[in-house]
């Protein structure tokens, strides 16, 4: 019976299961580069500290993420696979009662457990975009910049501690293509939850269940949100609240963060937003990037012209 297999097997049919959609996000990456929309100080902040902020996913700018991710999973795994097997209710109601007892249905409170957090840098596949500009062109002089990123470089300088994992990917918006990856998850772990029923077992199965949801919860999105062609790089942490958890003020409310390191010579481009059109801004980003050690960079404007 599975239950007489060795502990190694079992573990690593869960092990490859979850690495399996683990890599469902890492295989819709990108090639090459990937860019950063931000205001002027975000612009320098990034140069002169030499280091990137990634957000608390139960902070983002776009509070219905959360609830988004909720209705979605709910509505996948509540009719997921047609079998009326007693064990496949009852995995499903353990995927069910897992969401309720971790989500209490509010945008901004956290779908994940208190000791299992999500921070994420955010960038876009697309180079020019109009709709992210908007976002970034609000200071009083309505300037922003994009930075464009080797992706590889970008990663590779970024430093964990050992409670820390780090993910990247395209965020997924066709929505046929989450309940396929949601049911698939589903699938794949309700073969395992029938062969290995010892407690154990099944607690290892469970907090790699959790992991995987976690980790789609944060690279799925609602289509409305396609226009962005997001592209993430997550960092996954457990344990206690770190002691460097940093806050920033928006809007009157305070946003946890958390700030990572990285190799600036990582940069590539710097693009200016489509309302500032001056040869002196782009001068004065060359001679600021050289001084904190970067040169060579592309210097452009946006391409997009504007109507007024």
């Amino acid at each position: 019976m599975a239950n007489n297999r060795s502990e190694p097997q079992w573990k690593a049919e869960i092990d490859r299961v979850h690495q399996k959609h683990l890599d469902n996000i890492q295989a819709d990456g990108v090639d090459g580069l990937a860019f950063h929309y931000t205001s002027p100080s975000g612009l320098l902040g990034i140069f002169s500290k030499q280091n990137i902020w990634f957000s608390d996913c139960d902070y983002l700018n776009d509070s219905s993420e959360s609830d988004y991710f909720f209705d979605l999973s709910s509505t996948v795994f509540g009719t997921a696979s047609p079998s009326k097997m007693a064990e496949n209710l009852s995995f499903r109601s353990y995927l069910l009662a897992m969401f309720h007892s971790n989500y209490n249905g509010s945008g901004r409170e956290s779908f994940s457990r208190e000791s299992e957090r999500r921070y994420v840098f955010s960038l876009s596949v697309d180079e020019d975009s109009l709709s992210l500009w908007n976002n970034y062109t609000k200071t009083i002089d309505a300037t922003g910049y994009n930075i464009g990123f080797n992706v590889e470089k970008l990663i590779n300088s970024i430093s964990l501690t050992s409670n820390q994992t780090l993910l990247f990917g395209r965020v997924i918006y066709i929505r046929d293509h989450q309940e396929d990856l949601l049911r698939e998850l589903f699938d794949d772990y309700m073969q395992i939850y029938k062969k290995y029923r010892h407690s154990y077992q099944r607690k290892y199965l469970y907090e790699a269940i959790e992991d995987n949801i976690l980790v789609y919860s944060v690279f799925m999105k609602d289509s409305a949100f396609k226009c962005e062609d997001e592209f993430r790089v997550a960092v996954f942490e457990k344990g206690s609240v770190p002691l460097d958890l940093c806050y920033r003020e928006k809007s009157g409310a305070f946003m946890p963060y958390i700030e990572k390191s990285i190799d600036v010579k990582s940069i590539t481009s710097i693009m200016v937003s489509p309302t500032t059109r001056t040869d002196f801004v782009k001068r004065s980003v060359a001679s600021m990037s050289k001084h904190f050690g970067v040169e060579g960079l592309e210097i452009k404007n946006s391409s997009i012209p504007l109507r007024y």
